[in-house]
């Protein structure tokens, strides 16, 4: 789509990458073909996050009702098509269908990095809009059918994180009656009015200005490099091959933030997130069953910024020096195996006919989860692990105490080995814990295992597996703190006396997750409210990233 809708132009909007030149009617000499360094000749996707908001879907949906009724007879359509529209047809997978009678089309909307990841969240700021590029149509969502003209709003982050990756919000808009003009200083009063319903600026580009934010649902926010005829070729082969991190996690509610303005937060997770992690919690089959009291996530740009700077270390130590496939990914298994829907037969007295080949979950464990549940599940990063730094989720289980100290960054050692264990089975990692009334707190962190090593003095290796149990889940020694980050607590509570369970024997583990045993207790959901953990009332927010 960047590729179709590429058109070779510059206008005055493009600001002068060398900082050297006003405004000029066709962009300034630095921008223009042939140039130093010139107009970018392409653009290299780097990450594709695809929004899922059932608030803000819910929103343009009204407001696309409101103007088909309003406009019962259809309006005058995009002539010519929009750039967008051939390569958005050709692939209906990636994007549904639009109702060309209402002028509905997907355009692009260029801004920096944190804004579109905010803007994704929140939808558009209307009141805010044009205090940067100003306000030609009036105050409005300017949009573009070229990515040429989104990128010239488009910024990067010098000497930050995001320094030379930019932005563009894929959005779905739908224009309804348009305003067609080159400079109507009353276009956004003529839509007020109810003369019109946005406005397609005719100059260099067309520009589509819609003036209420429910118009326009961002769809995918593509992050993405500029490539320019002078840029060495060997570089620009390296763009596709890198898989590209976000700063800061894209479930965290601080996703937009910089990790150098500093946040905490322990955000408590209730409702549907809580009721996906009980089942993930029953379906370890823990010996007794536990019952999920509370959980949290703990979001904090100290602790974060410390274990980013350990993988960027980590990532240029093992560099060509490791062809190890080691897979420390059980419990991601675990996770994935509680994120995809149920087969609403499996349970049934006939079963389900597709057997094996149902692409419904026969996961008896994640049978109660419901549609909100299931989202809950998808926003957890297990599409954000690098697996060639081993990087991982695995179990650690503490005291109330030792959990307060690992929340502020500090991991308590193991006193005869150089590390701390962590462990991919949660029976395992529970049973080097004692209980607080009843309470054993688990976390699940996320873990940089590195390099592997079989002598645990050995200083150049960052982990060795201590011991593997009968189903394959292993024991981890983990050497250096800094490789551990704490993401989820879960506060977990069993009405049996220590000692009365110590004596219990752990039944025989299972193979498949797909086969429940029969008379196994399975602990109730802590909370019954099916609704998402946002006191807002803003609905469901899932970010599922696309590669």
């Amino acid at each position: 789509m960047f590729e179709e809708s590429y058109v070779a132009k510059a206008t005055q909007d493009r600001p002068c990458p060398k900082g050297t030149c006003g405004k000029k009617p066709g962009g300034c000499p630095c921008n223009q073909p042939g140039g130093d360094p010139g107009l970018p000749v392409s653009f290299h996707v780097q990450r594709v996050i695809r929004v899922e908001s059932s608030e803000l879907w819910e929103r343009y949906q009204n407001k696309k009702k409101a103007i088909m009724k309003l406009r019962p007879s259809g309006v005058e359509e995009f002539d010519p098509p929009t750039l967008t529209s051939k390569k958005a047809s050709e692939y209906p997978g990636t994007f549904a269908p639009v109702d060309s009678s209402v002028n509905e089309v997907y355009a692009y909307h260029g801004t920096q990095v944190r804004y579109a990841l905010a803007i994704a969240e929140n939808a558009f700021r209307i009141d805010l809009a044009g205090s940067s590029t100003g306000t030609l149509y009036g105050r409005g969502a300017y949009l573009g059918e070229s990515i040429s003209k989104a990128d010239e709003y488009a910024k990067d982050e010098p000497g930050g994180f995001y320094d030379g990756v930019f932005a563009v919000l894929v959005c779905r808009v739908v224009m309804g009656k348009m305003n067609k003009t080159k400079s109507d200083t009353k276009a956004a009063e003529k839509v007020t009015a109810g003369e019109f319903d946005s406005t397609c600026g005719t100059r260099v580009f067309r520009e589509l200005v819609i003036y209420d934010a429910d118009q326009c649902y961002p769809e995918y926010v593509v992050l993405y490099k500029r490539k320019y005829a002078k840029d060495p070729e060997e570089d620009v082969e390296k763009m596709p091959k890198r898989r590209f991190f976000m700063q800061v996690p894209l479930h965290w509610r601080n996703v937009a933030t910089d990790l150098s303005t500093g946040f905490r937060d322990e955000v408590e997770l209730k409702g549907a997130g809580a009721t996906w992690l009980q089942c993930l919690v029953n379906q370890a089959q823990l010996v007794p069953m536990r019952t999920l009291l509370s959980a949290t996530r703990l979001e904090d740009s100290k602790m974060w910024d410390r274990f980013v700077a350990f993988k960027a270390a980590l990532r240029s130590r093992m560099d060509g020096k490791s062809e190890d496939h080691l897979r420390l990914n059980l419990v991601e298994k675990d996770l994935r195996a509680l994120m995809r829907r149920p087969c609403k037969f499996f349970r049934s007295t006939r079963g389900c006919k597709a057997g094996d080949k149902c692409r419904f979950s026969h996961n008896a464990w994640g049978g109660d989860l419901d549609d909100l549940s299931l989202a809950a599940g998808r926003r957890l990063p297990v599409d954000e692990l690098d697996r060639r730094l081993h990087e991982g989720f695995l179990w650690y289980a503490c005291t109330e105490a030792e959990a307060a100290e690992l929340s502020q960054g500090t991991l308590k050692k193991e006193a005869t080995l150089p590390g701390t264990r962590f462990y991919e089975s949660l029976q395992a990692a529970l049973k080097k814990t004692t209980a607080k009334d009843g309470v054993k707190v688990a976390i699940l962190c996320r873990v940089l295992c590195g390099l592997p090593g079989l002598d645990v003095t050995d200083e150049s290796t960052d982990f060795v597996i201590i011991e593997t149990d009968a189903a394959g889940r292993r024991e981890v020694l983990i050497k250096d703190g800094s490789a551990v980050y704490p993401e989820y607590r879960l506060n977990l509570h069993c009405s049996e006396p220590e000692e009365e369970i110590e004596k219990k024997e752990p039944e025989k583990i299972i193979d498949s997750m797909d086969k429940a045993p029969t008379g196994r207790d399975v602990a109730p959901f802590a909370v019954e409210d099916p609704a998402l953990d946002d006191p807002k009332g803003e609905g469901l927010m899932c970010c599922a990233a696309t590669e």
